[in-house]
C-alpha cells in the first residue's frame, strides 16, 4: 500500500474521486494553458492500480485487491492536490506580475474583484500550508478547497484575465516612469561627478 494511503475504498468511491481530480486537472490546464504533468501521472498510477486490483480480485485474492483499490484513491487524491497547487501557483505568478507598479485605486478599478482574488489566493496557499503541516487532515483540507475558494478563484481568475491588457498596460506604463526617474537620478549624480573637479579649479 501507498505509504499514508487509507483503506477500505469501493470502486464508486475510487470512481468518485477520479471524477473530481480529472475536473480539477482540466480546471487547472485551463488557468495553467498547458498539460499539469503532475497530476495526470498521478492518475494515471491510480487507473493502473485499479486495473491490477479487478485482475487480483478475479483470482480470488480480495485482500490485495483491497489494498490496490486504497493506493488507486490516494493517487485519485494526490492527483487533485497536485491540480489545485499548479492552478494555484500560476494565478499568483499572473496576479503578481501583471499588477507590478499598479497603485491600489488603479487595480481596483479596473478588476473591482482584485483583492477578493487577493483574499481567496491566499486563503488558499494558508490551508495549502496547513495540509502539509498536518498531513492527517490534509485529503479534507484539499476536499474543502475544491468545493470552495479553489472553484472561486477560477471564475474570478477568467474575470481578471480579460483585465489584464489594461492593468498589463498600466504596469508598464509604471515600469517606464520608474526607469525613467532612475536614468534622470543617474544622470544627474553623473554630471556631478564630473563637474566637481571643473568646480574645483575654479573655486579653488
Amino acid at each position: 500500500m501507498v505509504d499514508g494511503a487509507p483503506a477500505g475504498f469501493s470502486r464508486a468511491e475510487i470512481h468518485t474521486a477520479w471524477n473530481l481530480a480529472e475536473k480539477t486537472i482540466k480546471q487547472a490546464e485551463q488557468v495553467s494553458a498547458e498539460v499539469v504533468v503532475p497530476a495526470i501521472q498521478e492518475l494515471r498510477y491510480a487507473g493502473r492500480r485499479f486495473v491490477e486490483a479487478d485482475a487480483h480480485e478475479q483470482k480470488g485474492e480480495d485482500e490485495e485487491a483491497k489494498r490496490l483499490l486504497s493506493d488507486a484513491y490516494f493517487f485519485c487524491c494526490r492527483a487533485q492536490h497536485d491540480a489545485i497547487d499548479a492552478a494555484t501557483a500560476k494565478i499568483s505568478l499572473d496576479l503578481g506580475t501583471c499588477v507590478n507598479g499598479v497603485t491600489p485605486a488603479d487595480k481596483v478599478a479596473i478588476f473591482p474583484e482584485y483583492n477578493e482574488l487577493l483574499d481567496a489566493l491566499i486563503s488558499i496557499e494558508e490551508r495549502v500550508a496547513q495540509s502539509r503541516e498536518n498531513r492527517e487532515d490534509r485529503q479534507h483540507i484539499y476536499e474543502t478547497l475544491a468545493k470552495t475558494d479553489f472553484e472561486r478563484i477560477i471564475e474570478l481568475h477568467k474575470k481578471f484575465r480579460r483585465c489584464e491588457p489594461e492593468l498589463s498596460k498600466l504596469a508598464r506604463k509604471a515600469s517606464r516612469a520608474w526607469l525613467g526617474k532612475l536614468a534622470w537620478t543617474i544622470g544627474a549624480a553623473m554630471l556631478g561627478f564630473f563637474l566637481y573637479p571643473l568646480r574645483t579649479l575654479v573655486f579653488g
